[in-house]
């Protein structure tokens, strides 16, 4: 992967505060957020109202455009993968979440997509660790961990992030194999569906 690919361009280079050296990456985790919530507002009322009266809430930033661009473009021009292979994903989430509840409810053969970017790693312990209901203390009974083990078949694009630990961006929409419950956590088993 050319690095090159998901550079800003100079005037946004130094980030948003103390974060040097930015890329577009450094803006996936907001846009998707602002995604999310803009994709929740169509089935909750709730969230829509609130969005209507705080549109802020939704609306990107000039860094955040730039990215969201540049992002974009590193996804049309990456090479596909030219074979399967497997990265790993893990959330917490409040169990009354209606993120929570749109995971718990996917069933096999279920197809669903994640709005923006999602941060995946090819190391599993790294990526299911630190998303361990065991491993936090705070409200464990109101969280669930959901632990991500997602194929890529041949073809599929993913962006390479290397940073302290192996992290990859990927994007669009996946088939559910299996889902495994154990209590309120999840392991959900899918398959990404190129694009």
């Amino acid at each position: 992967f050319d690095f090159k690919m998901l550079e800003l361009p100079p005037k946004y280079r130094s980030g948003i505060g103390a974060v040097l050296a930015a890329d577009a990456s450094t803006y996936a985790m907001e846009i998707t957020r602002k995604e999310r919530a803009l994709e929740l507002a169509k089935t909750n009322p709730t969230v829509a109202k609130n969005l209507a009266n705080n549109p802020h809430l939704v609306e990107l930033s000039e860094e955040e455009s730039i990215s969201k661009i540049v992002l974009d473009n590193a996804f049309k021009n990456v090479a596909p993968l030219g074979e399967n292979c497997l990265e790993y994903r893990g959330v917490m989430l409040k169990t009354n979440s209606p993120f929570y509840k749109q995971i718990s409810e996917l069933k096999k053969g279920d197809i669903y997509r994640e709005p923006g970017y999602i941060w995946t790693s090819p190391n599993e312990n790294y990526a299911h660790g630190r998303y361990s209901a065991v491993s936090l203390a705070e409200d464990i009974a109101e969280q669930a961990s959901i632990r991500y083990h997602i194929l890529l078949p041949k073809g599929s694009k993913m962006i390479c992030v290397d940073r302290l630990n192996p992290e990859t961006l990927i994007k669009g929409q996946f088939k559910v194999c299996d889902s495994i419950k154990d209590g309120n956590n999840i392991d959900l088993f899918v398959e990404h569906i190129p694009s």
